[in-house]
């Protein structure tokens, strides 16, 4: 092993740019609206909070602009995660006050 050689080129992953859904308000009182990526729509969330427990979950009905209702939801910050109607899924962070 002491003659090993690494020559030329990168040994590292290339981190690949992934366009971010609009979550907002945050923080949320009654309503959290959700646009979509550029190049994907909107299919189901799941909501968590910050230790990744779920809270609760469902399917968008517009794939584009849509909203999730986080009344009953307790205070503090969490988690939504997206599927995306191109298959890849997001987390974006949201805090329900």
């Amino acid at each position: 092993v002491d003659d090993l050689e690494l020559a030329g080129g990168n040994v590292g992953l290339v981190q690949e740019r992934v366009p971010a859904a609009r979550v907002y308000p945050v923080p949320a009182d009654d309503e959290l609206f959700v646009e979509a990526p550029v190049g994907a729509g909107l299919d189901a969330w799941v909501l968590r909070d910050a230790q990744g427990r779920e809270l609760s979950r469902g399917r968008f009905a517009a794939p584009h602009r849509a909203s999730i209702d986080v009344r009953g939801l307790p205070s503090g910050p969490g988690l939504l995660e997206l599927d995306l109607t191109d298959g890849s899924r997001r987390m974006e962070r949201f805090v329900k006050r």
